[in-house]
């Protein structure tokens, strides 16, 4: 299904509520070629106004995991893409969860999430995060999970409640920041 949203539009035809934006099984990943845009499709330009449920809801996505864009079993290039979270909602800025291929963010702006920025937890090969800003989330700026090789560069991760960056079971993985400003930490930095 399509849905196409003209500039300055903020109404959704026949919807009272929108909980954020889900990419799954069934839906047209990005094919990228080392590096390169083949086919497939691509979140670009967005801007979301949070995306996730009131904090006291009972019901939530995979485990308890709602987002401003989730990506379940499928991956989508994200280019020019801003969250605004609000703490008072329980959802992560962004969710890619077992992607069939290469994750790629450029451009991507995360803030006020009312969990982790940026929550990746997969098996995949290669995570790129290029020109990423996440601040002011409720937990981790970004939180990686069972990745083999991740680049973070030319970013700047500051003023989450949990870690900036937080890396889980990273065993013989590859793990690259290059270019990339970490700051006011209530966890860790790295």
């Amino acid at each position: 299904m399509n849905f196409t949203s003209e500039f300055g539009d903020k109404t959704i035809p026949n919807s009272t509520v929108f909980e954020g934006i889900f990419f799954g099984r069934n839906s047209n990943g990005t094919l990228v070629d080392g590096g390169k845009y083949i086919s497939g499709s691509i979140l670009y330009g967005l801007v979301m106004d949070f995306g996730g449920y009131e904090a006291t809801a009972a019901s939530y996505y995979c485990n308890g995991n709602t987002a401003g864009v989730y990506l379940d079993t499928v991956s989508v290039r994200l280019v020019d893409v801003t969250i605004r979270g609000d703490w008072s909602h329980y959802g992560n800025g962004i969710y890619i969860c077992k992607p069939d291929s290469d994750v790629w963010l450029n451009n991507v702006t995360v803030q006020n999430a009312g969990r982790h920025g940026i929550y990746i937890i997969s098996s995949v090969e290669k995570v790129f995060l290029l020109n990423v800003e996440v601040h002011g989330c409720y937990r981790d700026g970004i939180s990686i999970a069972y990745v083999d090789y991740t680049t973070i560069s030319g970013s700047r991760i500051h003023d989450n409640r949990g870690d900036q960056v937080y890396v889980q079971d990273f065993g013989d993985s590859i793990f690259i920041m290059d270019s990339c400003t970490i700051s006011n930490s209530n966890g860790r930095g790295v």
